[in-house]
Formats: C-alpha cells, sequence, structure tokens
C-alpha cells in the first residue's frame, strides 16, 4: 500500500477544480493510502466548500491562515507558521510521496524536505504571463512570486506538468531532473456539471459567442472585441458575452451588444453560461496550459482557440474546434463567421467533442496516468 500526500496551497478558483479532479482520480486506485493537506482562508475562502473531497478528518488537514490583510501578506512573504503546520504533518503521517499539486506562494522548504521524502512539484506556469499591474507594488510583488516559483522547481528532484510543450521545455532546461506528463484534468465538479442558477446578466439570451474565463492580458480578450465589432455579420446575428473576474486592461467601449459579466462567476453558473452560448472563443496570447477548454468539450459547445502551444494541444483543427493565428482579428473574425455559418462543421465538432472529453478527460485515463509516475518515482 502506497502512501501518497496531495497538497493544495491556496484554496480558490479553478486551482480548487483542479485539486478536486486529480484527488478523484488518484482515490480510484484501490492501491493507495491518501491524505491531503489544504491551505484554506477565511475570508476569502469562506463560501468555498471542499465538495468533491469526502469530510473526513483522518484524510484532510486544513490549515488556516490569516483572517486579515497584513496577515495574509505576511504569511506570503515569511511562510515559517505554514511550513512548519505542513512539515509536522508530512512527519505525521510520513509519506512515500509528496505530490504538491498547487502552491502560490506559501511553501519555503521543499529543500528540507526532500532530504527525507520524495517530493512531485507540479509546474502550472514555466513561463511568466503578460500581465497588466494596477501599481508598482503589485509588479514587484509578481516578481518576488517569479523568483520564488523558480527557486521552488530547483530545489525539487521530480517535476510534474500537463502540457507537453512545457514538458519538452523543462527537460531541456532541467537535465538533472525527472520531469513527468499527464493529461490536463477536466476541472468539471458536480456542481458544474449539474448546474442549477442562471447569471441574471445572460436571463434572456441564447446563442451567444463566449469568453469565459478570468480577464488577464494574456487571453488576448482586446482581439476577440476587435474581431467581432469588425464583422458586418456577427453583431446582428449574435452577441458577445465576456465573462470573468478581473481588470480591464485594455481602452475600449463596449458596443451595445457585448455583455461584459465582470465578477466571479458561481460553480452553479457555468452550466447556464455555456449550454446557452452558440460558440466559445480562447483568444489567448500565451498559454501554459488552460482548464476552460474542457468545459467547452464536455458541453458540447464548439469552440475556437488561438494557436498558441499550451493551448492548441487541447483542441485538433476542425475536428474538436477551430485554431486561428494569435493577434489576428482578421483571422479569428473569419473562423467565428465560418464556425457559426457551416452547419455541418458545427454538427461534427460536436459530436468529436463528445468523444474527445471521454477519452482525454476521463478520470480512468488520468488515475492511471498518475499513478503510473508515482509508481516510477517510488
Amino acid at each position: 500500500m502506497k502512501k501518497i500526500l496531495l497538497v493544495c496551497m491556496e484554496w480558490e478558483g479553478g486551482m480548487k477544480h483542479y485539486f478536486e479532479s486529480v484527488y478523484k482520480a488518484v482515490s480510484q486506485e484501490k492501491d493507495i493510502k491518501m491524505k491531503i493537506f489544504i491551505l484554506k482562508d477565511p475570508i476569502r475562502n469562506k463560501k468555498e466548500e471542499i465538495g468533491e473531497i469526502p469530510a473526513d478528518s483522518s484524510k484532510i488537514k486544513i490549515s488556516w491562515k490569516n483572517s486579515n490583510n497584513i496577515g495574509r501578506l505576511l504569511e506570503k512573504i515569511f511562510t515559517g507558521r505554514v511550513d512548519k503546520c505542513l512539515l509536522n504533518f508530512i512527519e505525521e503521517f510520513d509519506p512515500d510521496l509528496i505530490h504538491i499539486i498547487w502552491d502560490n506562494y506559501f511553501i519555503n522548504n521543499i529543500k528540507q524536505i526532500s532530504k527525507k521524502y520524495k517530493v512531485l512539484y507540479t509546474v502550472h506556469d514555466v513561463f511568466p504571463h503578460e500581465r497588466a499591474y494596477r501599481n508598482f507594488g503589485e509588479y514587484i510583488f509578481r516578481k518576488f512570486q517569479r523568483i520564488r516559483e523558480k527557486k521552488k522547481i530547483n530545489q525539487a528532484k521530480f517535476l510534474f506538468t500537463n502540457s507537453l510543450h512545457q514538458k519538452k521545455y523543462l527537460e531541456m532546461k532541467y537535465k538533472n531532473k525527472k520531469v513527468f506528463y499527464a493529461n490536463m484534468p477536466s476541472t468539471l465538479t458536480e456542481i458544474i456539471k449539474n448546474g442549477g442558477k442562471i447569471p441574471e446578466e445572460i436571463k434572456n439570451e441564447r446563442g451567444y459567442i463566449l469568453f469565459f474565463g478570468r480577464i488577464q492580458k494574456y487571453k488576448g480578450i482586446e482581439y476577440l472585441v476587435e474581431a467581432y465589432e469588425r464583422s458586418s455579420f456577427l453583431p446582428n446575428n449574435f452577441k458577445l458575452v465576456i465573462a470573468g473576474d478581473g481588470q480591464i486592461y485594455w481602452k475600449t467601449e463596449f458596443s451595445p451588444n457585448v455583455i461584459f459579466i465582470n465578477r466571479f462567476i458561481e460553480d452553479e453558473e457555468i452550466r447556464e453560461l455555456f449550454t446557452r452560448a452558440k460558440i466559445v472563443v480562447f483568444p489567448y496570447i500565451s498559454a501554459t496550459q488552460a482548464g476552460p477548454p474542457a468545459i467547452a468539450h464536455y458541453f458540447q459547445v464548439p469552440l475556437i482557440v488561438s494557436n498558441v502551444d499550451g493551448l492548441k494541444e487541447f483542441v485538433e483543427n476542425e475536428v474538436t474546434g477551430l485554431i486561428f493565428e494569435p493577434k489576428n482579428a482578421t483571422d479569428l473574425k473569419h473562423k467565428m463567421e465560418l464556425l457559426v455559418s457551416d452547419p455541418i462543421l458545427y454538427e461534427n465538432i460536436k459530436a468529436n467533442q463528445k468523444k474527445y472529453y471521454e477519452e482525454f478527460y476521463s478520470l480512468e485515463a488520468l488515475g492511471k496516468s498518475l499513478c503510473n509516475i508515482y509508481n516510477r518515482i517510488i
């Protein structure tokens, strides 16, 4: 019986869903004894339930962060309290392998842990994304985060990624490390699949073009808006819905046909948001890996993605979606017009999405891949 510890240092948004998918996949394997360490914020995460993981205190350790802004900032910079809490939990469980699924800031002693335990460190974004900073303080803090991330990658002996592009880069950059790859977890929870809540902003809308995700510069949303507004056909027939929390980093005034839902989208709202859409567009200008395409595939909403590494690997052109050249609003306009106007292509993509999701995102396949990786390390 192998003892595996899964670690998630910050319980929020898409990474929460990612962690839950990994847990469900691994927990299906009978020869694994598993425990979980989760870091939650009592203020930011007070409504975030651990729904996909059994509420078994013998398996889960929840460490509570400080409940005020200054305390949270200090704990991100000075990680001693959290490090000690995690280390005590590790020593008590004595695992064969520690798989760090997500560590935004808080672990600062991987080198120490690795002296006694085998650590598999998940690399989500080896390349820094394009960002629009609110102020100089945020810029400095992100630089600090990148420095710490590189330090942790250097300290870990075993690296894990869900991007083939990242895997190749990591193998070339860190020739002394073992780098492992598995398919991207679907990030769909039962709450997302079942839905039950219609976003107020689209309660009377159907058949629109959708962008879904946190508003960040590397996602290239301005090119989607430009492509949509350049078309004489699309605005007269389809509304454009941009749904996600974040800072508007480009200067624009939206036309009346653009619905901008600039807030956190609750899990219960995601099903209706996607199933009411005609198509979904992910116009990223860079990517390392991406979770939202899985949602489009699951609900069989044909999608268009940009031709960037870390994103295009989730779509087979003209089979499970369409691919356009990044930053090229003209190409994106043509692809959107093609997809909404060609019923044969549209229906073929929908049928292929169902097969693709079952094969690529199945928990069974992910569980086998992860357990194969664990066995190779242990």
